[in-house]
Formats: C-alpha cells, sequence, structure tokens
C-alpha cells in the first residue's frame, strides 16, 4: 500500500511538473531541421508523455537528458530547468533520493523569481525527503510549496501537495493526520 501510495503521488506530481503534453507521442521524430529549442521542449513532452503513457521511466531520463544538454547549449533557462525538474523526477524513480534531492537543491536558488516551478520543486524535494525518512524537512518542503500554491491560487498543486503531505504522515504511521490531508 505504501509503495502505491507514494507511485500515484510522484507520478501525479511529475505530470504536471514540467507540463506534460499527453497530446504528444514519442514515436514521431522531431524534425531535423527544427530549431534546437523546439527540438528540446519535444524532447521534454516526449519525457512526460513516456512516463504518463508508457511507464517507462528510463527512456523518459534519456529524453530529459538530451533536453537538459540542448537547454545548457543555447543557454535557455526555462528549457534548462523543466529538463531537471524531470531527471530530478526520473531519478527519484530509480530509488536515487539523495542525488534527486540534490539537483534539485541546486536548481532551487536559479528558479527563486518562477513561483511555480520552485513550489513544484519544493514539493518533490519533500517527497525525495520522506522516502529518506526525514519527516520534519519534508514537511516544511511541503509547506514551503503549499503556501506559494496558494498564493498562486493554483488548486490542483494544492492538492498535490495535500496528499503528499498525507503520504509524509501516513510513512509516520500517523493515519488520522494522514486523512486530513486527503
Amino acid at each position: 500500500m505504501k509503495h502505491l501510495l507514494w507511485f500515484f503521488f510522484s507520478f501525479l506530481f511529475l505530470v504536471h511538473s514540467a507540463g506534460a503534453n499527453k497530446h504528444c507521442s514519442p514515436n514521431k521524430e522531431v524534425p531535423e531541421d527544427a530549431h534546437p529549442i523546439e527540438k528540446a521542449r519535444q524532447l521534454i513532452d516526449y519525457g512526460d508523455y513516456t512516463i504518463w503513457h508508457l511507464d517507462d521511466f528510463m527512456s523518459a531520463r534519456s529524453y530529459y537528458e538530451k533536453a537538459l544538454a540542448i537547454g545548457e547549449q543555447c543557454g535557455n533557462d526555462s528549457i534548462t530547468y523543466q529538463a531537471k525538474i524531470g531527471l530530478a523526477y526520473t531519478i527519484q524513480t530509480e530509488g536515487q533520493y539523495e542525488k534527486s534531492y540534490e539537483i534539485l537543491e541546486e536548481l532551487i536558488p536559479q528558479i527563486k523569481n518562477n513561483k511555480k516551478l520552485l513550489a513544484l520543486a519544493y514539493n518533490q524535494q519533500g517527497a525525495n525527503e520522506v522516502k529518506l525518512g526525514r519527516h520534519a524537512s519534508a514537511y516544511d518542503l511541503q509547506l514551503n510549496a503549499l503556501q506559494i500554491f496558494k498564493d498562486l491560487k493554483d488548486r490542483e498543486n494544492i492538492a498535490k501537495v495535500h496528499f503528499g503531505i498525507g503520504t509524509n504522515f501516513f510513512y509516520q504511521l500517523q493515519y488520522e493526520h494522514a486523512l486530513e490531508q486527503y
């Protein structure tokens, strides 16, 4: 049950963290003559699609790594940040919670002015902390994410953070507190 809840929470987080495009199939090739930034956006969409529809985290990781390389080469911060969030998520699904946390920790100072990405990073860091058994730190990160999403009036992500907080309490066997969040 714990693993099912964790997978569900993590899955919901990723789908919206990098702007999943449910209509984008990785079976279509990006035209060779496409602008590099357009290629990178398509690769991010492919990564999101691959996770959402195919449950293939290794392929998704490859897409995010390629998008990240393009974003860094072109100096496009938006692509770089989205690719890093997707990459951190795929690394998290491999059980490399500390490495995922470190990627996000390095990213946070760079995205301070993008409140939505900042909140997404905090929430994902919180999910890593839950898996690492650092529940108090996870809760602080989740509360930071929750406050930002409330300020943004982002109801969907507010719900996701509440689910994550509930999962945090669930892992601590605090079922009453978990139920309050769900």
